[in-house]
């Protein structure tokens, strides 16, 4: 028998069970202000939903406040909302004692917190929060904990949140499970693929027969992005960086800033890039990163990437998978400088060593590579299209089972 539903007056929530009640996230959710201690670490509540001292995830990449004003204490069990990134899914129940900056909202409830945990999340992928929004920042929105307090909440009876949590537990693992062995098993292709670089494109034994010589010397020229600030604008021309160079070319239109078409063309103005200039990313965790570029619209870019247009000793292709070489990255990863932002400057690149074969030879070997690459990126295309499914379904899923549109 299908259980009786009943329009919850809610816009997002929809029809919910009879029997649920609606109330605000202020009557069920309590803010803490706990207590922080000497030896507490730092927690972080990321976008995949985990709260966890940041040592347990990475240490790199995150701002450092000299300054700990408004650190709070985070024990094991506390429901978290980051403040600023709780639009993407950053609510969490923290598995550690830790500290945390005032953007994160801890909470305590008398309701199942893995319950209500699973409805913010699925408010976040509905995109509830962001019609919230208040600000001129794109796809943010500033969770504070009034906005929380005035959410609207369907609540079931607490035996159902719990059989619902514990059921969500368990499909949402097997989901993830699934995801993470996509994951891997794309993984392994672009190994598999690197290592076909290494054998093909290989010093060893080839010293006698293939010339051994500075990126420099095979260049017609080198020039990088801009390297001073650019005002950005609402609408213009695309600014593009390291994140638009990708295995397959260069990829336009993933919510880059704008700049205005007379920057545009001064950035450009000295004929960099254009089609078959090699790409390769030069800055940060980005670094050897490397694509042709093969669109007829000349985009700028930022200094992150590089552009090497090769002379007649080298073909463009050749060039491409040749800076993929395990042997070249190595030689990047050695040169690099800086320390906030590790990265090469132009004449690092050129110092680079890359063997250099006949352009007949040249031609063969990037005829070979070009056909594995196509083989291996249609196959990590369909385990991709896979994921992002497996994505979707769970986001769906726990909307359902949450609102009680799929009784458990």
């Amino acid at each position: 028998m299908a259980r009786e539903m009943r329009d919850s007056g809610v816009d997002y929530l929809g029809d919910i069970p009879k029997d649920w009640d609606v109330t605000r996230g202020k009557h069920v959710l309590r803010l803490l202000q706990r207590p922080i201690l000497d030896d507490d670490g730092v927690i972080t509540c990321f976008r995949d939903g985990e709260v966890t001292l940041r040592s347990n995830r990475r240490t790199d990449g995150f701002t450092v406040s000299l300054k700990e004003i408004g650190y709070q204490g985070v024990e094991p069990g506390d429901l978290v909302v980051h403040g600023m990134d709780g639009f993407a899914g950053a609510i969490g129940i923290s598995d550690s004692r830790g500290k945390a900056s005032p953007v994160l909202n801890v909470m305590d409830s008398t309701e199942d917190k893995r319950f209500l945990m699973y409805y913010l999340r699925a408010l976040a992928f509905r995109e509830v929060y962001l019609a919230l929004a208040d600000g001129i920042r794109v796809r943010s929105c500033n969770l504070s904990w009034k906005k929380i307090g005035s959410l609207s909440l369907a609540i079931p009876p607490i035996d159902e949140q719990r059989r619902i949590a514990d059921y969500l537990d368990a499909r949402c693992s097997e989901i993830d499970r699934a995801i993470e062995a996509a994951e891997r098993s794309i993984e392994e292709y672009r190994s598999f693929f690197r290592s076909l670089i290494a054998k093909v494109i290989s010093w060893s034994g080839h010293e006698s027969v293939w010339p051994i010589t500075s990126l420099g010397h095979v260049l017609q020229g080198i020039r990088d992005g801009v390297h001073n600030s650019v005002p950005r604008v609402s609408e213009g021309v695309p600014l593009l960086s390291a994140k638009n160079v990708t295995e397959s070319g260069v990829i336009v239109g993933n919510q880059e800033s704008c700049v205005s078409e007379e920057d545009a063309k001064s950035i450009t103005s000295s004929g960099y890039p254009r089609k078959g200039d090699v790409l390769y990313c030069c800055i940060g965790g980005s670094i050897g990163k490397t694509c042709l570029y093969d669109l007829d619209v000349t985009y700028p870019f930022q200094r992150s990437v590089a552009f090497l247009r090769p002379n007649g000793c080298i073909t463009s292709d050749y060039l491409a998978f040749a800076m993929k070489s395990p042997t070249t990255l190595s030689q990047a990863f050695e040169s690099q400088s800086g320390s906030a932002q590790p990265g090469l400057y132009l004449g690092q690149i050129e110092g680079l060593k890359i063997p250099v074969p006949s352009v007949d030879e040249q031609r063969k070997i990037a005829h070979r590579l070009s056909l594995a690459q196509r083989r291996v990126e249609c196959v990590i295309s369909i385990k991709q299209s896979i994921i992002e499914d497996l994505k979707a379904y769970k986001q769906s899923l726990v909307y359902e089972v949450v609102t009680g549109k799929r009784e458990v």
